[in-house]
């Protein structure tokens, strides 16, 4: 169930700390359990539609103070769940967990002002019945996606300050929450939240104090063998809010069972050996934990500029320090490959690796990838712990290795 390079722009100095976006209530009406998303007036009609639901389901209250008959406060617009549910893979049908996603939804939410985005495809692939799925919704309202529909636009188009909590239920691979995963073999690809989606993401839906957490396998994980993004990190970049994520596989054996929530994948499932949890530990050095990813909030307290010309390598930068729960970001605008003497022969890559400094054994915060041409590409580590850090800065074996790679690089650092 279970990559990442951050492109994310980091704002002005003056307006890093996003605006709370205020709530506006509006009466409450009846709405229908099950909307079908149409596409004939266009994505935007769809979206003004899902916007109008999600106002006519606002439930709004009026607190009277206590032995009095005047109002103690303005209106106050009940707390919006929005849960995004991802399908099943052939695994989860072959082990008859078809519904752990829906149920783990429904650990989260089943009332009124709920609202279920509900991949579609891959129930239908399974040949379940998608009435179950709305019987177990309850109140809540269910839109069915499939892979048409981008679903961070989606919330994007939502009525401002409208969303109390965003949780995500799914299979997940590096940079790619994966709503439809497994089914190649009838035809139908991988696809769900892309890095490109979530660096589009807004703060204009969420509430002040919203949350917003991913359920999913590596959503949070930036590293050596997937270096393209931490899609954790850009969303809460792009949206000001912390989000939840995790850093390795998940498990979902607790709901499956009906007796807890979502978890760390173990290297031990019952008595039996979990292989590919123990290779994504001890191969890939991805310890599964849910961590939160902070926007950049803090004043920037340090950092350098410099330049640097490598051929394959170069194992450390010069140190810098890093304040607790303070981040990091680095920049490369003008990468070139070559001498002068041999024309590159197309783009190549390079990663940069953040290290903590520990002793023998120095922490690794995660890796980015940048590619050998001019870019405003943005690498971010968020909520890093106090003391000594360096970067290293390596290129994988592709086309263009054997040529000189010279780069002026940026590296900022801030409090948290």
């Amino acid at each position: 169930m279970s990559a990442p390079h951050t492109r994310a722009r980091l704002p002005p100095a003056a307006s890093r700390t996003p605006r709370a976006a205020a709530a506006r209530g509006t009466p409450a009406r009846a709405s229908p359990p099950v909307l079908r998303l149409q596409r004939a007036a266009g994505n935007r009609a769809v979206a003004r539609l899902l916007a109008e639901r999600v106002r006519g389901a606002a439930l709004v209250q009026r607190d009277r103070a206590p032995g009095t008959g005047s109002a103690a406060g303005a209106e106050v617009q009940a707390a919006r769940r929005v849960i995004v549910i991802g399908a099943p893979s052939p695994k989860e049908i072959q082990a008859r967990h078809p519904f752990q996603f829906v149920n783990a939804a429904m650990r989260e939410g089943t009332g009124p002002g709920t609202v279920w985005l509900v991949e579609r495809s891959g129930y239908e692939a399974a040949g379940i019945d998608l009435a179950e799925i709305q019987t177990r919704a309850g109140k809540a309202e269910v839109i069915w996606i499939d892979s048409r529909d981008d679903v961070i636009q989606r919330i994007n188009l939502l009525p401002r300050g409208s969303i109390q909590s965003l949780q995500v239920y799914s299979h997940g691979l590096p940079g790619l929450v994966a709503l439809r995963y497994g089914w190649e073999a009838r035809g139908l690809p991988n696809y769900g939240i892309t890095l490109e989606q979530v660096r589009r993401g807004t703060p204009a839906p969420f509430a002040p104090g919203a949350s917003i957490g991913f359920d999913s396998c590596n959503t949070g994980t930036s590293d050596w063998a997937a270096p393209a993004g931490n899609l954790a990190q850009e969303y809460a970049q792009s949206t000001g809010r912390d989000v939840t994520a995790w850093t390795g596989r998940t498990s979902y054996a607790d709901v499956n069972a009906g007796t807890g929530g979502v978890r760390a994948s173990e290297k031990l499932s019952g008595r039996h050996p979990d292989f590919t949890e123990i290779g994504s530990q001890w191969f890939m050095g991805r310890d599964p934990k849910q961590k939160t990813f902070h926007p950049i909030r803090g004043p920037r307290v340090g950092g350098f500029q410099s330049t640097f010309d490598i051929n394959l390598r170069l194992p450390q930068t010069r140190k810098f320090t890093v304040p607790a729960g303070g981040a990091v970001t680095v920049r490369c605008p003008d990468p070139k490959l070559g001498d002068g003497s041999q024309e590159p022969r197309g783009i190549g890559t390079f990663i940069v690796t953040l290290h903590r400094s520990e002793g023998f054994r120095d922490e690794v915060a995660g890796s980015y990838q940048f590619q050998t041409a001019p870019s405003s590409a943005l690498a971010i580590w968020t909520g890093l712990g106090a003391g000594e850090h360096y970067l290293e800065i390596w290129r994988p074996d592709d086309s263009t290795v054997g040529l000189p790679l010279h780069s002026s690089i940026l590296v900022d650092v801030y409090g948290p």
